[in-house]
């Protein structure tokens, strides 16, 4: 299956014509992410509008990539309504292998402090099952032709953490998200060094 932008924009249109809740959805934009890769992406982003608050969010979607471990079901309740929403997400231990592999490929040109958040995040609210873990990402590793940057991941994530680059750019993070000031750069280090040289014994 291949994603289309026209076919998606008539999707989202659709999906969007209609308020809920008296929040009103307007597409914005489409654009193609994940560059570079052996699947395609679009990122879409839609903005939302209740009475004189506004919000901008954005939706990924992927085709063409074997999601290893398989999809799990969630429950999600939305803030507004109370009907709770089914639906097949990413299991834990594939997100945490993606965020591993996107630090190790982008090293000192990730300017994403989200991603080493979300990696120290995953392991304090997700029972993080290893093995399933040990599969996810060496099946990412493969699909995105990692394998030089795992070969030197010590070398790279050294580099990381040594960067007063880096470490002021999580500061800046930290500053501009209350859920962040008590994790300390340090942490966030050990965190990460803890999952990456567990896999290094796989």
């Amino acid at each position: 299956m291949t994603l289309s932008k026209d076919e998606l924009t008539k999707i989202v249109k659709q999906i969007t014509s209609n308020s809920f809740e008296g929040v009103a959805y307007k597409l914005q934009k489409i654009t193609p992410i994940q560059e570079g890769k052996d699947y395609q992406g679009l990122r879409i982003t839609i903005s939302a509008n209740l009475g004189n608050i506004r919000d901008i969010f954005h939706i990924g979607i992927t085709t063409g990539e074997r999601v290893i471990p398989k999809e799990i079901y969630f429950y999600y309740q939305p803030l507004l309504g109370t009907e709770k929403i089914n639906m097949l997400i990413y299991p834990p231990e594939r997100i945490l292998a993606e965020k591993l592999q996107t630090i190790l490929e982008r090293g000192l040109t990730n300017s994403r402090m989200k991603d080493f958040y979300d990696c120290y995040i995953l392991n304090e609210i997700e029972i993080i099952n290893k093995p399933k873990l040990t599969i996810a990402f060496r099946n990412v590793i493969k699909e995105r032709n990692s394998n030089d940057d795992w070969q030197n991941w010590k070398a790279i994530i050294d580099a990381i953490f040594a960067s007063g680059f880096m470490k002021s750019n999580w500061i800046l993070y930290q500053n501009k998200n209350e859920f962040a000031k008590d994790t300390s750069w340090d942490i966030i280090q050990a965190s990460i060094i803890n999952e990456l040289r567990f896999l290094s014994t796989q």
